[in-house]
């Protein structure tokens, strides 16, 4: 049979290949491994994990909403809007009056407005629970001269954020007002190695030195706070008091003419009765004792109380034998109820040339009592920076803090040294009048040997 059009013959024998791949082999399909299901108690574990987290997230986000006026308040705060942020706690408390976050909250937002007592108060009640809320403590207690209270405080504070530079300042500060004058030097010199912190550190470390009677380290770090900030636009005190400081600490050093340019540039800037009364000392030191005499005229019509400057115009009058000008400047002061021995022994010589003998005496023997008050006053300052942590050297701290009217701090003071199986009648007198808040026992009897 003839094949038609289009078709082909089939190859001899039927092997020839026809032009096509072979087609691939088929794998054998394989049964699938049932996958075994969980066990039931997995499957309620899971879900009752599910759950829990649902529910606490519910929880979360109620408790969140609820103190949506919280964290409200938080955010004013932070913006600096202080009156916003404390009327949405007070708002608040008014609902929730036990809530202690909304208390502490509240701590925080006084401390800005100055109310120190309040945020004290707070903090006792409630406690603190943040770095935030100790550092509102902190600062409510040194403000209201908490010491004692306020040091822990901030040393904890300091322990972990040792380079905090506002820290460092505050503690410096602490330390020093509890005579622990080499810790505070310690904490002011870290200040002064931060960058940026110099001045702050330099002006602490001054003041300390001065306080202990270290002239030339005093006049070094002054120094050095000119040296870092020449137009002392850096400084946290006014100009005028750190250039008199300056001043004080050269002419204590016995660098009379050294201070007058300080002093003038602090008169400069704004005249004060302590600059002008420096300067006339220092213009009577270098022999000028008509400019002395302009410095301490000027002083005494700022201060008409002024003792150093009234003393120095009585000086240079009797220089004169002007004894009525002498007995002008000096009355005023001798006529305090409790004037100094350097107004009592002016007294004593205008009495004298004047041929008053038994006003002459009266003055010598007032003299003499006031000289021995005051040798009693300086060993017992003298204590404080040679033995600022012995037994006496406290109980004159708390002396000096109750005559200041800084009671609490003086009755922390004294109830430390009474607290041993050993009280000393002196403290216990002390300690007692402290807590009437009554007279002190006079300073004359201050145990010293």
């Amino acid at each position: 049979m003839t094949s038609g059009p289009g078709t082909e013959s089939a190859p001899a024998g039927g092997s020839e290949p026809t032009g096509q791949a072979p087609a691939a082999p088929i794998p054998p399909v394989r049964p699938r491994r049932r996958r075994r299901s969980a066990p039931p108690w997995r499957r309620l574990l899971g879900l009752l994990l599910i759950g829990s987290l649902l529910t606490a997230a519910g929880l979360w986000a109620t408790i969140w909403l609820q103190e949506l006026p919280l964290h409200r308040a938080e955010w004013a705060l932070a913006d600096g809007r202080v009156e916003a942020a404390r009327g949405l706690v007070e708002d608040f408390l008014r609902g929730q009056p036990d809530h202690e976050a909304a208390h502490r909250l509240r701590a925080r937002i006084l401390v800005k407005q100055g109310r120190w007592d309040d945020v004290i108060t707070i903090y006792e009640n409630y406690g603190a629970a943040t770095r935030d809320d100790l550092r509102a403590l902190s600062t409510a207690l040194l403000r209201e001269q908490k010491f004692s209270f306020a040091l822990p405080v901030l040393e904890a504070l300091l322990k972990a954020s040792p380079d905090d530079p506002d820290l460092l300042h505050e503690t410096t500060a602490c330390r020093s007002f509890l005579g622990k004058h080499q810790a505070a030097l310690e904490s002011a010199e870290r200040l002064a190695r931060i960058p940026g912190h110099e001045v702050r550190g330099l002006i602490q470390s001054g003041m300390i030195q001065e306080s202990l009677g270290n002239h030339d380290e005093a006049i070094a770090a002054w120094a050095g706070v000119v040296r870092s900030d020449p137009q002392l636009e850096q400084i946290q005190l006014p100009p005028e008091q750190f250039l008199a400081r300056y001043g004080e600490s050269l002419l204590n050093a016995g660098r009379a003419a050294e201070a007058i340019p300080w002093l003038e540039r602090s008169i400069d800037v704004r005249p004060t009765p302590e600059a002008l009364t420096m300067l006339g000392e220092c213009r009577e030191q270098t022999g000028e004792p008509e400019a002395a005499a302009r410095a301490w005229e000027q002083a005494v019509a700022m201060q008409p109380r002024n003792e150093h400057a009234r003393h120095g115009l009585a000086e240079l009058a009797l220089g004169r034998r002007d004894l009525d000008a002498a007995r002008r400047w000096i009355e005023p002061l001798a006529a305090r109820s409790q004037p100094t021995s350097a107004a009592a022994y002016l007294m004593q010589r205008i009495e004298t040339l004047e041929g008053n003998a038994v006003e002459a005496e009266r003055w010598r023997a007032e003299t003499a009592r006031l000289r021995e008050l005051e040798r009693k006053r300086n060993a017992l300052h003298q204590l404080l920076v040679d033995a600022p942590e012995s037994f006496w050297a406290r109980a004159y701290r708390a002396y000096r803090f109750a005559e200041e009217g800084n009671w609490e701090e003086a009755g922390v003071i004294l109830s430390s040294l009474q607290s041993g199986e050993k009280k000393n009648a002196f403290v216990e007198e002390l300690l007692e009048a402290v807590r009437r808040r009554r007279a002190l026992p006079p300073i004359e009897r201050f145990p010293t040997k």
